[in-house]
């Protein structure tokens, strides 16, 4: 009875130091290879569920008495391994440098056209060493940690001024206009390029098909562009890999800086449709913004021009966080922003929600690193600019995931 009993006990803990007993996820995801390529075919639901980050309110920076805390149209929050900040001021021409209390350390840059200064500056970069990377036009200039100029790298004057982005290993991501004066479409055709400055030499990775714009002159509605429109997005999340991918399909892909294809995302998700309730509603805001439009254009005359897509796009932004996770953003309303987030191999852990409004235009303003989310708010009574640095109180609920061998 004694043995019986001894052997009971043995049973239950092996049971329980194997996890019997333990809700442990199972991905339930397929890998497969196109062309030789590994392909990451991620479920709906994510392995891990859904997550709503708790935010408190860490640090506040901004005061409009004091011109070194004053901030007049912010394009792009940075933070770097020191918790240094910096905010790219695209109308005053620079960038303010804070350290990770708030504390105004220095202003880099000014307006200009000499060495170091900046016309109308929409992207900066700090790597790892606290370099700094300054992109205005056709230029980017560079600085130390100190704010010292170092140098400037010139770039093809056809580059898109707001899809931009810069490695560790100072590889240049970007878009380039391919022209064609014969095109009578309503889309144009672009490249997705990296630029190897110590090779000096650009390297085409995929081209692809973008809606073109706008009223014309000659009484002909070309295009007017939509919040529905798809758009091509791209991102640097480790040291030398990027993820891009167009948002009219849940596809996503990874190259190294050198250009060779790593790996494939793909997510089943259907598609979802545009209303006629949704298309009205944007129809009606342009035509209550623009009253002469409607003078000389019929109303089915302007929902043409929108030529809305068959549907929604899938995800309307990209950025990561520190632990090299990929974040798609899905949604953004006047209370929330919702991501979907991929570990670094590709595999779909978690649907994400922040609780509040974020700023997007030309890239992501916000920011996620060490457990603490930057974005940028304003003022609704003076429109004074503060960003604000968030503690993500449940941070440590984002799990790891070691992919299946």
């Amino acid at each position: 009875m004694k043995n019986k009993k001894a052997w009971i006990l043995i049973i239950g803990l092996v049971l329980v130091c194997s996890g019997f007993g333990h809700d442990k996820p199972v991905w339930k995801g397929k890998i497969e290879y196109e062309d030789g390529v590994k392909v990451i075919k991620n479920p709906k639901e994510p392995l891990f569920g859904e997550i709503t980050l708790e935010l408190e309110e860490d640090l506040v920076i901004g005061n409009e008495e004091d011109e070194n805390y004053m901030f007049w149209r912010v394009t792009q929050i940075l933070v770097d391994n020191e918790m240094n900040i910096y905010v790219l001021d695209h109308r005053n021409c620079h960038v303010k440098k804070f350290n990770k209390d708030g504390k105004y350390i220095r202003t880099i840059g000014r307006k200009g056209q000499g060495p170091g200064e900046f016309q109308q500056p929409l992207y900066s970069y700090v790597n790892s060493k606290g370099t700094l990377y300054v992109r205005d036009f056709n230029k980017i200039s560079v600085f130390n940690k100190d704010g010292k100029f170092l140098r400037t790298i010139s770039l093809p004057l056809r580059m898109n001024p707001h899809k931009f982005a810069i490695t560790e290993d100072e590889n240049i991501l970007g878009i380039l206009s391919i022209f064609d004066p014969e095109s009578s479409t309503k889309y144009s055709k672009s490249n997705f390029i990296i630029i190897h400055p110590e090779k000096e030499k650009e390297q085409i990775i995929t081209t692809y098909a973008s809606r073109t714009s706008t009223v014309k002159k000659n009484g002909m509605i070309s295009k007017i562009f939509s919040p529905y429109d798809p758009e091509f997005y791209f991102f640097p999340f480790t040291e030398n890999m990027v993820v891009y991918g167009n948002s009219s399909e849940y596809k996503l892909y990874v190259i190294n800086t050198s250009g060779e294809m790593m790996f494939r995302i793909r997510k089943e998700e259907p598609a979802e449709a545009i209303s006629r309730d949704e298309k009205n509603e944007i129809v009606d805001n342009y035509i209550e913004t623009n009253p002469e439009i409607e003078q000389k254009f019929s109303r089915s005359k302007i929902m043409e021009a929108y030529d809305f897509p068959e549907h929604k796009p899938f995800f309307i932004g990209i950025i990561n966080d520190d632990k090299n996770n990929i974040y798609l953003l899905k949604d953004d309303s006047e209370d929330y922003v919702d991501f979907d987030m991929f570990n670094r191999q590709g595999y779909f852990l978690n649907k994400i929600r922040i609780p509040l409004r974020i700023s997007r235009p030309y890239h992501l303003r916000s920011k996620l690193k060490d457990g603490n989310f930057y974005t940028l708010k304003s003022n609704p009574e003076t429109g004074n600019l503060r960003i604000i640095r968030y503690k993500i109180k449940n941070w440590d609920q984002l799990r790891e995931f070691s992919p299946p061998s």
